[in-house]
C-alpha cells in the first residue's frame, strides 16, 4: 500500500485534488508547487480514516503553494 507521496517541487497548478483524500497516506508532500483554492473538504474523513497511534505521525506538506481559506476543522480534531 502507498504510505509516502512526494510531489513536491514539480511546478504543479489549479486545485488540490479530491482523489489525494481517498488515500491512506502517512506522508503527503505537495510543496513548492502552485496550488490554488482551498483543501478539499474530502480530506478531512481521510485523517480521521487513518487513526493511527499517538506515536506515529502524519504529514501533509503545502507550504509555497498559494491555497486560501482554512484548513478543513474536522481534518484536524
Amino acid at each position: 500500500m502507498l504510505k509516502y507521496f512526494d510531489l513536491s517541487n514539480n511546478k504543479l497548478s489549479g486545485s488540490l485534488p479530491d482523489i489525494l483524500g481517498w488515500l491512506r497516506l502517512s506522508v503527503l508532500r505537495l510543496s513548492e508547487n502552485e496550488f490554488t483554492g482551498g483543501v478539499p473538504i474530502s480530506w478531512a474523513g481521510h485523517f480521521k480514516a487513518l487513526n493511527v497511534p499517538f506515536y506515529e505521525e502524519v504529514l501533509v506538506d503545502l507550504q509555497s503553494n498559494r491555497l486560501s481559506g482554512a484548513f478543513p476543522r474536522s481534518a484536524t480534531a
